[in-house]
């Protein structure tokens, strides 16, 4: 479909009730229609809003919402209900409730939140709710994208009020998206390990990028995180798709491929920058990784 078909009419979709608060609802024939949208099919926005100091925003779901919610507790505190337990929400915490999930939250008592949130729906939607370890709807932002998904919530919200247009509307069902992304992806969400074992790999990684010049062993980097080389094994390729060595022989063909684009080194003297001896064997291992000998990597960037 194009973007060039006919605005949707302006509807009484946006709410705005005490001071700095609001949010925009998209009915129901609207998403619809971005449903049927090839470029936004698998995951678009329902709606948005922001509250700002919520001291009164208690909502009690027997059947859930149609949608999948996203909420960012940007400051306070609240509590949530799922299954008959419940929970606090702290400052620069996600809270993610699958659509028709029951639930119930509501503000501390002395510390009401203020929150960003949006609903969302499509295939990815649910793909998204699958990365979340079993029974868990609440995490922390990692400080390193809280600023980001912030301003892209912001933004969001200024690209619906001013205009309502299908092009607006697919920009803003990406713009989701991208924080969805930052949030599950950038930190302790979805990863299917606890957060001080998804910091051990974190710190490995680190430790292998110092290391390119030289061999490391698994028991060493297992040293490294602190864990038993099974756990450490298991961990990391479930974070990473990769075994811990595998990993590390990418990052050593990331360094040669950065070395064969920009200087012009031969590849015997990469490799021994990188720890390789025989460059005839790291010629070996360069293909499995890029699917092509190093020197026919070069030539490819030399065309581009």
């Amino acid at each position: 479909m194009s973007v060039h078909s006919p605005s949707v009419p302006t509807l009484p979709h946006i709410i705005e009730r005490k001071t700095g608060e609001s949010l925009i609802l998209l009915p129901p024939s609207v998403t619809a229609r971005l449903a049927r949208f090839p470029l936004v099919s698998d995951l678009y926005i329902c709606g948005e809003g922001y509250f700002p100091c919520a001291s009164t925003l208690y909502r009690a779901r027997l059947h859930g919402y149609r949608d999948s919610l996203l909420i960012y507790c940007v400051s306070g505190r609240a509590w949530f209900e799922i299954q008959g337990r419940r929970q606090t929400l702290n400052p620069d915490e996600i809270l993610i409730l699958p659509a028709h999930l029951p639930h119930k939250y509501g503000p501390h008592e002395s510390d009401p939140w203020s929150i960003r949130w949006a609903a969302f729906n499509g295939a990815n939607a649910i793909e998204y709710l699958h990365q979340l370890p079993a029974n868990q709807y609440a995490f922390p932002v990692d400080p390193a994208v809280g600023p980001e998904a912030t301003r892209l919530f912001a933004n969001l919200h200024t690209l619906l009020v001013d205009e309502m247009s299908i092009a607006r509307l697919l920009c803003a069902s990406k713009m989701l998206e991208h924080i969805l992304a930052l949030l599950f992806f950038h930190g302790p969400a979805g990863i299917g390990v606890s957060e001080a074992a998804a910091d051990a790999v974190t710190k490995t990684i680190h430790y292998m990028r110092q290391r390119l010049d030289r061999s490391v062993a698994l028991p060493e980097l297992a040293r490294v995180a602190h864990l038993s080389v099974t756990h450490f094994s298991r961990v990391f390729k479930h974070r990473t798709g990769h075994s811990p060595i595998e990993y590390f022989i990418h990052l050593k063909v990331q360094a040669a491929c950065q070395e064969l684009v920009t200087t012009d080194h031969p590849v015997k003297t990469i490799a021994l920058d990188l720890g390789y001896e025989d460059s005839a064997y790291f010629s070996r291992v360069f293909p499995t990784v890029m699917e092509t000998p190093p020197t026919i990597t070069a030539r490819a960037s030399e065309a581009a």
